[in-house]
């Protein structure tokens, strides 16, 4: 097995802890075979009380501003994928990797408002999608290219009829039967639904024509369209089904319709579309992520931009394959980079944040000693002699019996 890669978060409204060359917190394990396993503490979804999240450090409080702490414009990517896709050159293709937990989530989040007002957004997070539309976690790893050009079709689709409120018919039909096409259904069975099936894919939406039905806002300048529980009806992500690549006519048709879709909204309100896919980064069987991000080409095909998160061990692990501009989550250093003994500034940003969540369940802030904490436990750990303000050991004199 190889060496285990290091990293460390604060759950996704935090950033990975470390400095001087090291980290702390969640440890990754590469096997053999590519595979990634994390061992990733307090990343069970709780209530503090029914109906109440808990403001803890995990995945859940990303669309709750007033617990984020603002990151260094060193160690945020958001600030290098802006002027890119703000830039006059379309069909961007971005990939932020990260650890689980190291707040990829937050980022994409921030990006996807601060894009509101000269883009189209269209976000969707597919990992709480495979938890609570499809039930079935485990099914993110066994993803097709084409299932994921599928879903980013209903999600454009869900955000052109229920927050824009525009007419999309024509297109919603061909793409029913381009769907419909790629499904094993029984002879005689009525077309796909996919108006109410897309009703069962949350996404999130900003730019142009405001007037969401039904939705809650989760952040200045983008507003959320919640699921409905009973709406999906499509086994994706199967572990048995059969592969289909690029070439099948099938996939093509989906393709195209999928164009439609896309190309229809961004000619209606004029601006160009920007479709942000969250939670890949949960797909840590190397087959899987070689399938989504190496082979297939189907995602650089459709006329939007798109922006994906992914796991950054695989992503270290096929990098020179990859066709998306990538940009990992830059640590927030513990540790001095000058003098790794003494505390860095991102003492200070975690501070901030676990005191904002503390404060969230009523709780006053943690207690002093804690402040080296983070620092200490990254600078104790061996390191190589590479800053000359490292202090000289003392010889120790032998004794001899």
């Amino acid at each position: 097995m190889d060496a285990p890669i290091a990293a460390s978060g604060a759950g996704e409204a935090g950033v990975e802890a470390g400095g001087a060359g090291v980290s702390a917190g969640v440890v990754v394990q590469v096997g053999p075979d590519g595979d990634v396993a994390d061992a990733v503490a307090g990343d069970v979804r709780k209530e503090v009380a029914p109906g109440v999240p808990d403001p803890s450090f995990g995945p859940e409080v990303v669309d709750r501003p007033a617990l984020r702490v603002i990151r260094e414009r060193n160690y945020s990517p958001t600030e290098k994928i802006l002027p890119i896709l703000s830039g006059p050159f379309e069909n961007q293709r971005i990939l932020v990797a990260g650890g689980i937990g190291s707040g990829k989530s937050t980022e994409l989040l921030v990006t996807a408002e601060r894009l509101v007002g000269r883009r189209t957004v269209v976000l969707v997070d597919l990992w709480r999608h495979m938890e609570s539309g499809v039930k079935d976690p485990g099914a993110i790893e066994h993803l097709q290219p084409w299932e994921i050009v599928a879903l980013v079709g209903l999600a454009v689709l869900r955000a052109t009829s229920e927050y824009f409120r525009l007419p999309c018919d024509e297109e919603a039909r061909t793409f029913a039967r381009a769907l419909g096409g790629l499904q094993d259904r029984p002879p005689g069975e009525a077309t796909l639904d996919v108006g109410r099936l897309a009703t069962g894919l949350a996404v999130a939406v900003g730019g142009g024509m405001a007037g969401p039905a039904g939705g809650a806002a989760v952040a200045v300048g983008i507003e959320a369209i919640k699921a409905v529980g009973t709406a999906w009806s499509w086994k994706v992500g199967l572990r048995d089904a059969a592969r289909r690549g690029d070439q099948d006519q099938a996939v093509e048709d989906l393709v195209q319709a999928t164009t439609g879709v896309i190309q229809h909204l961004h000619d209606l309100l004029d601006r160009r579309v920007v479709v942000v896919v969250d939670g890949l980064d949960r797909v840590r069987v190397d087959g899987t992520f070689s399938r989504l991000f190496v082979e297939s080409a189907l995602l650089h095909r459709l006329p939007c931009d798109i922006v994906v998160s992914a796991h950054l061990a695989l992503v270290h692990r096929h990098n020179a394959l990859l066709r998306f501009r990538r940009y990992d989550l830059a640590n927030e250093p513990v540790a001095d980079p000058v003098n790794p003994w003494m505390p860095g500034k991102g003492v200070g940003f975690f501070r901030t944040l676990v005191d904002l969540r503390l404060q969230a369940i009523r709780q006053e802030g943690w207690p002093t000693t804690f402040d080296s904490v983070p620092w200490r436990s990254a600078a104790s750990r061996p390191q190589r002699r590479c800053c000359a303000s490292r202090p000289p050991r003392k010889k120790l004199a032998r004794v001899r019996a």
